[in-house]
């Protein structure tokens, strides 16, 4: 029984969160599946799923290090593929409220990698692929959850193949929904007659931009 029911998960989302998901799970389940509506890129480039990625990512410290904890070498990895690494008490700068931020004489041991999200992705990607018991399904848009036939729990999604509009299920122990604010999960709970559960929001009231500048010929050696 026990075996029975760690026999597959199915991991909603191709990003970050979701191959991050997508590892942790491989170590419990026999098979994972991980479904995202994108064709997955081989080389980093943005893609439709992650609008955000063009704009300037930062990856700090911690979460740098939970990363290399669950893919030992992946710093090395982003290395060679072009990342810079960087030492953010003594390298970083940060212009505000008319000064400069205080940085370390020596290292500061907060180090991580600058690069850009898809480059990120891109090389964590690389590593789950590697997983024996870690497939993809690309070009796939999940539509609904499956329920089991006594109504205790989600038993896998249904999904629609949209290179040629064809409608498949695929069952699950468990459904690991990683498809950020546009997650259609309380919808599909409702078309299940479930209530989801209550949602707590919390707005920081924080908005971003970013614009780039081309440095004129005559100052690019200063």
């Amino acid at each position: 029984m026990a075996h029975q029911r760690l026999e597959h998960a199915i991991v909603i989302g191709g990003s970050i969160a979701g191959l991050l998901a997508a590892k942790v799970v491989s170590k419990i389940f026999n098979r994972v599946t991980l479904i995202d509506r994108d064709p997955l890129p081989l080389s980093p480039q943005p893609r439709r799923g992650v609008p955000q990625s063009v704009q300037p990512h930062v990856l700090f410290t911690r979460g740098f290090q939970i990363m290399e904890q669950h893919f030992p070498g992946l710093g090395k990895s982003l290395a060679s593929a072009g990342a810079v690494t960087i030492d953010w008490g003594r390298e970083f700068h940060l212009f505000s409220l008319g000064g400069w931020n205080a940085t370390f004489e020596g290292e500061s041991q907060l180090e991580s990698v600058t690069c850009s999200r898809y480059l990120l992705e891109t090389v964590v990607r690389q590593q789950v692929a590697k997983l024996p018991n870690v497939q993809f399904l690309e070009a796939c848009k999940v539509q609904g959850l499956l329920m089991a036939d006594d109504s205790s729990a989600i038993q896998g999604v249904c999904y629609q193949r949209l290179e040629d509009n064809k409608h498949a299920t695929l069952s699950a122990q468990l459904v690991v929904d990683t498809s950020g604010r546009g997650s259609s999960a309380a919808h599909w709970l409702c078309q299940l007659g479930v209530t989801p559960p209550p949602q707590t929001r919390v707005d920081g009231g924080l908005g971003y931009a970013t614009r780039r500048y081309r440095i004129p010929s005559s100052k690019a050696g200063l």
